[in-house]
């Protein structure tokens, strides 16, 4: 089952129909309708759509076994918003997936697209709850692989860690704030007295409590991904709007958290996620042949030689 494209007008996305080798016919079906007011962003192209917050698509793939006879495995797809994605929620990168890799563009872009479409509602005589009816904004989609109950990130994880980013930078600028909004449990989660982030990277974690604490952190002898995280909140920071500092600031929160909408596309098998890791990619940074050809071998490599072939 191959996904791509955009949002149509009743919320389904666009583009099925683009089966691989030996895949039979796809149904999708959505239940729980409740169009709201978006924006759909696809490839760069910003199109007016609607999106179903609040819907489920159940897409059931039929393939043949060795016996061939169909069996049938579901991809599920839903909107989320980011409070509904990030909160207390913990996500692994999987073996194939590419380091943090995110560039100043592509941050700029971010920043602008959400802080455009929000003044285009924001009046500074509006009371916070007014923000609930502000138009709602698809920001695109992410692809998770469900392994033995936990969430790797097959694609969308330089997405997912500058939103993260972006938390972080907005918890901070709140500090000097009366009236703030939490955003604690969708950055980390404690458990025992212990901290660990909801988005899980063993080599970044102290970078993101120098971020979390907003203290100096060395970028001497780290790894690339590690140095373009700390550039990339230091573009947040220089880079978000000032408009949005003050009074604005927990109306933007608000409304990041409960109006801004990715579809989370979950596999529960290696092959089905590998196809569609290969044919989606991150907004603004698309995989390189050798990225593609690495996750193939991967993906079809031995687990326990994995590790000794990715390094």
């Amino acid at each position: 089952m191959i996904l791509s494209g955009s949002l149509t007008g009743n919320g389904v996305p666009n583009g099925f129909g683009r089966p691989r080798a030996q895949t039979g016919s796809a149904i999708a079906s959505t239940v729980g309708h409740e169009p709201v007011r978006s924006e759909c962003i696809t490839g760069g192209v910003l199109s007016s759509g609607l999106l179903a917050a609040t819907s489920k698509t159940i897409l059931l793939d039929l393939r043949e076994d060795a016996t061939g006879q169909q069996e049938m495995r579901e991809i599920l797809g839903k909107a989320k918003t980011v409070r509904e994605l990030l909160k207390d929620v913990k996500y692994s990168i999987d073996y194939y997936q590419r380091e943090y890799r995110w560039h100043q563009k592509q941050v700029h872009e971010l920043v602008d697209d959400l802080s455009n479409k929000f003044m285009e509602e924001y009046d500074p005589e509006h009371e916070r709850d007014q923000v609930a009816d502000y138009p709602h904004y698809f920001l695109g989609s992410i692809i998770i692989s469900k392994k033995e109950r936990v969430a790797y990130i097959v694609d969308g994880q330089q997405r997912l860690t500058s939103l993260t980013l972006l938390l972080t930078l907005l918890r901070n600028l709140q500090r000097e704030h009366a009236s703030q909004v939490s955003v604690d449990d969708l950055i980390f989660s404690e458990l025992y007295g212990q901290k660990s982030f909801n988005l899980h990277v063993d080599e970044r974690t102290e970078a993101m409590n120098a971020l979390y604490e907003d203290r100096h952190f060395s970028m001497a002898d780290r790894s690339e991904s590690v140095r373009n995280l700390i550039s990339r909140y230091r573009d947040l920071e220089a880079y978000f709007p000032p408009e949005l500092r003050d009074r604005a600031l927990s109306y933007f929160i608000d409304w990041l958290l409960n109006n801004v909408h990715l579809m989370e596309i979950t596999a529960y098998s290696d092959d089905d996620a590998y196809t569609i890791f290969e044919t989606m990619n991150d907004r603004g940074l698309s995989l390189s042949p050798t990225d593609m050809l690495k996750g193939y071998l991967l993906a079809n490599t031995d687990e326990t030689k994995r590790a000794d072939v990715n390094g």
